[in-house]
């Protein structure tokens, strides 16, 4: 077996890389990835703006204070003031509007004192305060997004404000997930002896759309060879296809046999990790294929410390440490010759950054446990951290 560490360079480098780019409508584009460079089509500001609400001023009317101005006008957003501010006047502003022609600067307006067609200014006024200089956050031209930038709210905002509409970035991976064992029932029917409900589809199906990725569940494929292999067959035509179960050696896991009948070529089978051992990896053209085990714990591991690789391999995105450092808070962790992957929660430690607690787990087949779970604790092989220590966890 391979260690962790060897299994995800391995899938790093052999997983499909990104597709062609496809244009997107800006309300559809959160979590892709940016394709190509974008520039603003305009200064930001694009014009002198206030940015309080008060009143725009000569600042030399206003060098001796308090000071009488006469108002002469309003600018609001959407609707500046037209003219021009003369000596001894004011134009009454508000936060975002346009200054007045003539005006440098503004007084907020709880430094004045308003009496009918004049203001009383209590302070003075330097020459640019309380202003947004047009251009200041960004001038026409200036590259703002580059390839390769992951789509969040704030990007969306910002190629709003640029005037991008549409925008070219790399398609969401397909993900195909597929169950396979006579034993799974749907989560809708009450198993009978010998069975169990499905759930692993679900909880696959729910960190593919996290991970920003277009699941598709296949169902459940019985422990049937030809079964296995026309379903397999179907989910080779997605960009990634997880399954579940008969990844191991027993009379009935046909996966890998079905797998290897069709023209996928195998990096590996079996990595040094609890849970999720027997996982399994390999390519077939423009397709990332993860045999994940059954159990539900192995099977959710396999997808956030393997499969999510090529996920982000196939958006474009640079090659990351998922783990963070934090101290280890206690909780029952036995020593393993594998490294351990525990399910834990973390918090807040008394001494600053994060504290993480391993919880009680009983097998890799403990969904209870694992929903109560935040983050996965990294322990190395034959080792048992000590209560303080500097541990590696995994948010989940």
């Amino acid at each position: 077996m391979i260690s962790l560490e060897e299994a995800r360079s391995i899938v790093a480098a052999r997983a499909p890389g990104p597709p062609a780019a496809v244009e997107v409508a800006l309300a559809e584009c959160l979590g892709l990835t940016l394709a190509e460079e974008v520039a603003s089509d305009l200064d930001l500001p694009p014009f002198d703006a206030s940015a309080m609400d008060g009143y725009a001023v000569r600042a030399q009317d206003v060098s001796v204070a308090p000071a009488a101005l006469r108002v002469v006008g309003e600018s609001r957003a959407g609707k500046p003031f037209s003219g021009r501010l003369l000596a001894g006047t004011a134009v009454s502003i508000m936060t975002g509007a346009a200054l007045p022609e003539g005006a440098d600067a503004v007084v907020m307006v709880e430094r004045t004192q308003r009496d009918g067609d004049f203001v009383r200014v209590l302070d003075t006024a330097r020459k640019g305060e309380n202003l947004r200089r047009r251009g200041e956050d960004l001038r026409e031209g200036e590259v703002v997004l580059r390839p390769g930038t992951p789509i969040r709210p704030q990007e969306m905002g910002v190629l709003a404000a640029v005037g991008r509409a549409r925008v070219r970035a790399l398609p969401r991976p397909r993900v195909a997930i597929l169950s396979t064992g006579d034993e799974l029932v749907p989560p809708d029917l009450r198993p009978g002896p010998g069975q169990i409900r499905e759930s692993n589809s679900f909880s696959l199906l729910g960190q593919a759309l996290r991970a920003e990725a277009q699941p598709l569940r296949l169902g459940v494929a019985r422990d049937d060879r030809a079964e296995i292999r026309a379903r397999i067959e179907e989910g080779l035509r997605a960009d990634l296809l997880l399954l579940t179960g008969g990844v191991s050696v027993g009379a009935y896991d046909f996966v890998a046999e079905a797998l290897g009948a069709l023209g996928v070529e195998r990096h590996f089978h079996g990595v040094s990790m609890k849970p999720g051992r027997p996982v399994w990896f390999g390519t077939r053209g423009e397709t990332a294929v993860f045999g994940l085990p059954g159990n539900p714990v192995s099977a959710f591991v396999g997808f956030e410390v393997l499969a999510r690789v090529a996920i982000e391999k196939r958006q474009g995105r640079a090659p990351r440490d998922p783990f963070h450092h934090g101290r280890f808070g206690g909780g029952r962790v036995k020593k393993n010759p594998r490294l351990q992957l525990v399910p834990a929660v973390t918090s807040c430690s008394p001494g600053g950054g994060s504290e993480v607690r391993a919880l009680e787990w009983s097998s890799s087949g403990d969904l209870i446990e694992l929903a109560r779970a935040n983050a996965l604790l990294s322990v190395p092989p034959e080792t048992v951290p000590e209560e303080g220590a500097v541990v590696r966890f995994l948010e989940i």
